[in-house]
Formats: structure tokens, C-alpha cells, sequence
């Protein structure tokens, strides 16, 4: 089939496609994701950081055709990986990954399986099935193999890894795009080396094909776990970034349940209909900011925070610490480490902190957040399997590696975090605020947590 297309992409050069892969980028519904970007409100912090969930599942599709060459794909399989790659993120709802607390609260349970921790993957499966222009450009039966890829969390198979995997194409893209476009050298690794460094092994018990590390290739698969590692906390979990994130989830989760505009509910109320499929595809990231900052919603509270953001008029973090027993004690801990984003212990702590300041319960946000030890990245999704001796089984990363193997305890970073609305005078003016900020709240956090329960 004759090439149509190339485009220049500032990450892996020029990307060449099909005419029947240009019918599906040129939908409405594919060329949505350009309003979507893949940080949300990071540029923030780093101005570069405006790329969007587009410019990604380009690079996914082109990182996917890559991989299948390499792991010598028959050209049928190739091609349906690339389409599911391309397809992977087309799910995703305005502000992307920060949103999805969101449409995980406010969804029908009945339509939620044990199997699929977020939404947004069931999401992508339906935009795929109900979605009539893509229907128009993805054939029937192509499309029942894409929702397979994508869907079935079970299989471990080469085609399914290339998609999602420990090594998959989505994670090569975002860490080299993330970097680039943000300025930083965290997540950066040697893309050529990482492909060369993959095999394919057929697992003598299960008789099926999977992706194997080459005993050469270890050292490059170490340098992308821990890039991943590193951008992840230095960049996706800044506090900038982190205070933009809270604010985005508070302003829609008030504008719903504060502020009862049904338009923003049926927006995240996911229902597994081709009805929310119609309207969530009808929003990005500015159609939101602009309907719920427009005067028709002055005076609700989705429209004061958006607007703060808009302005870039911020919370500040007030008070972060590492959720440990040497700093709460092992029963205070084990509380916190238990709390859900939604627990209402968590907005009762927000308005103590409101009621002590005398400041609006909206412009306090209190939230936990972790971050993954780069022992679970090197051993998650199954394990990143790493060639041995021959007549040898193959092993995991975690375990093959002299790295992550010296690595004997998991170091698991999590934070209690309180962002609100602050200004300081000096430097000496925070540290002192600051200081009696700490003071007052875990007192009252103490006091909240004392009361039991687990409640939302």
C-alpha cells in the first residue's frame, strides 16, 4: 500500500502513514485530542510543556511500528498494532489523566469491572465502538481486533506488550516528548539502544510469544526505568504542577456536587452509552475553561477556581511532608496511608483549616500523593523479562539487575500535602507561617482522623 502522508515530528523525525491511517486522523474525533494536553496545566511551570495527546499517540503509532519491526511482527500484526497504538488514548477526557479522579467518582459503578482501574481505558474501548466517524474509517473487523488489544487486561502477549507493557511504545514516546517539551534531562534514554536491546521469546509452558530483554540490552532498560522514575518526581509530581492538578479536581468536583450544573455532571457521569460517548467527544480542555469561566457561571465556585487558574492566580503549598511512622507514628500512618482521594475526612480537615484562617473552605485543598519506588517500575506489569544463560528460564529485571537488586527495601515516597490561599511578606514571613501552619493542622488532622471510618 502506497505511503500518503509524512509529518515532521519534533521528537522522532519525519512519521509516515497510509492513506487508511490519514482516514482516521483526519476525524473529528481523533483530531479532538488536539485540544487535549498531555500535562495539563504543567506548562505552568514549564512553558514549553503545551503538547497534547495527539502529538503523543502520533509518536505511539510510529514507536509501535518500530517495535513490531524489531520483534519481527508478520505485517497483518504490525499493522494492528499500530492501529490500537494510535488509538490508545482517545478516551481521554479534558485535562487528560488529571481529570479522571473525576470521571472515576461520578461514573455508573454498574459499568465499572474489578479488572479496570480507570475509566478512561473503558472509555477508549467505547469511543472506538460507538464513535460513527471512526466507524467510517476503521473497518469492522479491525476494529473488534483494536478493542482486544486494548482491552484485555489478561493476555501477555508480544502484540499486547507493544501497546502496554513494561516496555511499550506509549511510555517511550511520553518520557522523550515530556522531556523535550518541558526543558528537562530526567527522562531521557537512548530510544535506538532500548529498540535493539528487545527480542522475542516464546514461553515454553504457555507456548505464547512475549518481549524479552537481551543480556546486552539490560543496562539500556535500566536507564529507562529509572528516567521514568525521575520525571516522575521532579516533574509530574513538581508542586506547581501538583497545586494546578488539585485545583483542576476541586473546581470540577464543586462545580458537580457545590454547585449542582448538570452540564458538568453529565460530562463525567460515564454510563457505557453511545449517549456520553456523543457528549464527552464534544469538550476539550478549552471548551471547559471557557463555558464554566463565561459570566453565565459567575458567582459558582467551578467558576472562581478556573478562572484562578486561568489567571494563574494559584493556592501555595502551605504544608508537604512524607507520609512516615517517625513522622506521624505506625497508627496515624496506617490511617492516612488507607484514605481515598474522595474520603470526607479530607474535606472536614479543608474546612478546619478554612474555619482557623478565615478563608473559604474552596481555597484550601488537603490531598495525598505518591509516587512509585523504581524497585515496583523495574518488576511492575508482570516483570521485565531479561534473557539468561542458555537452556535458563528468563528472570525479571528487579531480580537480574545489580542495580534494582541491591535495592533490597521498597522505598516508597508518599505526601501529605495542604495548599490554600496564602501571601508572605519575606522569606523569614513563610518559614514562620509555615511553621505555625504545621503546628495547628496536625493537631487537627489527628483530631479528624480519630473519629474512624472510611467514608466518602
Amino acid at each position: 500500500m502506497s505511503l500518503t502522508t509524512q509529518v515532521r515530528d519534533y521528537v522522532h523525525g519525519f512519521v509516515k502513514w497510509t492513506r487508511p491511517i490519514s482516514r482516521i486522523v483526519d476525524t473529528p474525533t481523533f483530531q479532538r485530542l488536539r485540544g487535549i494536553r498531555q500535562l495539563a496545566f504543567a506548562h505552568y511551570v514549564y512553558p514549553g510543556a503545551t503538547h497534547t495527546r495527539f502529538d503523543h499517540s502520533i509518536g505511539v503509532y510510529h514507536l509501535a511500528g518500530r517495535l513490531s519491526d524489531q520483534l519481527r511482527l508478520k505485517p497483518g500484526e504490525k499493522e494492528l498494532v499500530q492501529y490500537a497504538a494510535l488509538l490508545h488514548d482517545i478516551g481521554h477526557p479534558p485535562f487528560s489523566h488529571v481529570s479522571e479522579p473525576i470521571l472515576d467518582e461520578f461514573s455508573d459503578p454498574q459499568v465499572r469491572t474489578a479488572e479496570q482501574d480507570r475509566t478512561h481505558e473503558k472509555l477508549t474501548l467505547d469511543v472506538i465502538r460507538f464513535s460513527p466517524q471512526l466507524a467510517r474509517a476503521l473497518p469492522h473487523p479491525l476494529q473488534r481486533a483494536v478493542i482486544q488489544i486494548l482491552g484485555d487486561v489478561n493476555r501477555d502477549t508480544i502484540t499486547k506488550q507493544i501497546v502496554s507493557g513494561p516496555i511499550d511504545a506509549d511510555k517511550m514516546d511520553y518520557l522523550l516528548r515530556d522531556s523535550m517539551s518541558c526543558g528537562v534531562r530526567y527522562g531521557v534514554y537512548d530510544p535506538d539502544q532500548l529498540v535493539r536491546s528487545l527480542d522475542r521469546y516464546r514461553d515454553p509452558r504457555t507456548r505464547m510469544l512475549t518481549m524479552l530483554v537481551t543480556r546486552d540490552g539490560m543496562r539500556c532498560v535500566e536507564q529507562f526505568v529509572l528516567a521514568k522514575y525521575h520525571i516522575t518526581t521532579q516533574v509530574y509530581r513538581h508542586k506547581v504542577r501538583l497545586v494546578t492538578d488539585g485545583m483542576v479536581v476541586k473546581a470540577l468536583r464543586e462545580g458537580i456536587l457545590t454547585d449542582e450544573i448538570d452540564s458538568l455532571r453529565l460530562l463525567f457521569s460515564y454510563d457505557g452509552t453511545p449517549a456520553f460517548v456523543e457528549r464527552m467527544l464534544q469538550w476539550d480542555d478549552e471548551a471547559v475553561l471557557r463555558e464554566y469561566t463565561s459570566e453565565k457561571y459567575r458567582g459558582t465556585v467551578v467558576h472562581k477556581l478556573l478562572t484562578r487558574l486561568r489567571q494563574r492566580r494559584l493556592l501555595k503549598q502551605i504544608y508537604s511532608r512524607q507520609i512516615l511512622p517517625e513522622s506521624f507514628g505506625p497508627g496515624l500512618t496506617m490511617r492516612l496511608l488507607k484514605l481515598k482521594p474522595t474520603d470526607q475526612r479530607l474535606t472536614e480537615l479543608e474546612q478546619q483549616v478554612a474555619e482557623r484562617f478565615d478563608i473559604n473552605p474552596h481555597d484550601v485543598i488537603v490531598s495525598i500523593v505518591g509516587i512509585k519506588d523504581v524497585r515496583y517500575a523495574a518488576s511492575s506489569e508482570g516483570g521485565i523479562l531479561v534473557e539468561r544463560d542458555r537452556d535458563m528460564l528468563p528472570s525479571t529485571l528487579a531480580d537480574a539487575s545489580p542495580l534494582f537488586g541491591s535495592i533490597h527495601t521498597k522505598y516508597q515516597e508518599k505526601y501529605l500535602d495542604c495548599y490554600m490561599k496564602v501571601s508572605y511578606q519575606s522569606e523569614s514571613d513563610r518559614r514562620r507561617k509555615r511553621d505555625e501552619f504545621a503546628g495547628f493542622f496536625e493537631a487537627a488532622l489527628k483530631s479528624v482522623l480519630s473519629k474512624g471510618g472510611g467514608r466518602k
